[in-house]
């Protein structure tokens, strides 16, 4: 009963969710961060390669300002992954969701076919 009550809970909290920010516009937002996340770490990985050809001060300076690009992207990144991993426990909820409308279905028909006999 305990796991009925919970699964209730999560199912309503789901469609709370779904109200603001439907699965479609999740999946869209994530491969659009995804990509920028990408984008900005090339950009990094450009930015420290042809930092090594010029003077030592302004390696200096320019590897700062790279190191807080990369946690900026990394942030970014784990923001992603944190948004993935939401939007994958919603869509293996709702496939419960279904198996469980499946459940209840077969018992009412078996309840059914009982109550014939």
């Amino acid at each position: 009963m305990k796991a009925f009550l919970k699964l209730q809970i999560i199912c309503d909290n789901l469609k709370q969710a779904r109200k603001s920010v439907p699965d479609d516009v999740l999946k869209v937002n994530l491969v659009k961060v995804t990509e920028i996340v990408t984008a900005e770490e090339a950009k990094v990985k450009a930015a420290e390669k042809s930092l090594s050809a010029k003077n030592p001060e302004q390696v200096r300076a320019l590897a700062e300002t790279a190191k807080g690009s990369l946690q900026t992207t990394r942030k970014q990144r784990a923001d992603a992954q944190t948004e993935l991993t939401e939007v994958q426990t919603r869509l293996e909820i709702r496939g419960e969701e279904g198996l469980h409308e499946k459940l209840h279905a077969a018992q009412s028909r078996l309840k059914h076919i009982e109550n014939q006999i």
